[in-house]
């Protein structure tokens, strides 16, 4: 909540609107996102995928500009703003996120899938590059249909050991564009990767439907697409509220 709180106002995370706690609970009142998570999307088109890694990118830039590494990028905690193309992508849940540019970790701790040869190497040290790895194996997934490092059995320390020595297979990635940022996004040493706004510069991006806005980072939301529908009734225990 504190990450949260302390980002600028802008439309790629949830805000926070207010928080509460019981004698066993803590809650955030957090805005509403009316698509789906990237992970439950079973078909989509290569624009979709091209903006879904625009947004990606766009998000990490706010968090790396603002000291924040996020550290569990993964299709499950990025949210779509509707079910078009060109859907916003936006980010969510915060709650391994570190502050810092270079941070060495006590622990693992994010998603083995997702983590960077770094995170899993002693002393853990992570950087701004290890949330664009994760980036790198959600394009190779959503690219190919298959995950980059996992084995037939998914035997925790072949993916390590995976994750750490070998090359996927990018012949699977069908795009030879993508191909080629996803092989530049997946270089084992932190400092051979891209940072996130290289990844929003590749030629694979062009064409973007911002463009429009003269170069403007991070445009105005389209609010008439989260507007609730007319008739639309929530219950509030026995009350009935509009």
């Amino acid at each position: 909540m504190d990450i949260l709180t302390s980002f600028p106002p802008n439309i790629r995370f949830p805000h926070v609107y207010d928080h509460f706690e019981n004698n066993d609970n803590s809650f955030m009142v957090m805005s509403l996102f009316r698509g789906t998570k990237v992970n439950n999307l079973d078909k989509y088109t290569e624009n979709t995928l091209r903006s879904i890694l625009r947004g990606i990118a766009r998000c990490l830039i706010l968090c790396h500009e603002n000291e924040v590494i996020h550290l569990d990028v993964k299709p499950q905690n990025l949210m779509m703003s509707d079910m078009s193309e060109t859907a916003l992508t936006k980010m969510i849940d915060f709650g391994n996120s570190v502050r810092g540019t270079r941070v060495e970790l006590k622990s693992r701790i994010g998603t083995l899938e997702y983590m960077s040869p770094e995170h899993l190497t002693f002393p853990y040290r992570v950087t701004p590059k290890s949330d664009v790895w994760a980036m790198g194996v959600i394009m190779f997934l959503m690219g190919s249909g298959q995950m980059p490092f996992n084995t037939e059995n998914d035997y925790i320390n072949d993916v390590v050991d995976n994750i750490k020595e070998k090359e996927p297979n990018y012949n699977w990635i069908d795009s030879p564009e993508l191909r080629e940022l996803v092989r530049w996004m997946l270089m084992k040493n932190p400092e051979d990767r891209p940072n996130a706004v290289d990844v929003l510069n590749h030629p694979y991006l062009k064409g973007d439907i911002w463009d429009r806005y003269e170069g403007k980072l991070y445009p105005d939301e389209r609010i008439e697409n989260f507007k609730r529908p007319k008739n639309t009734f929530v219950y509030f225990g026995q009350g009935l509220a509009l």
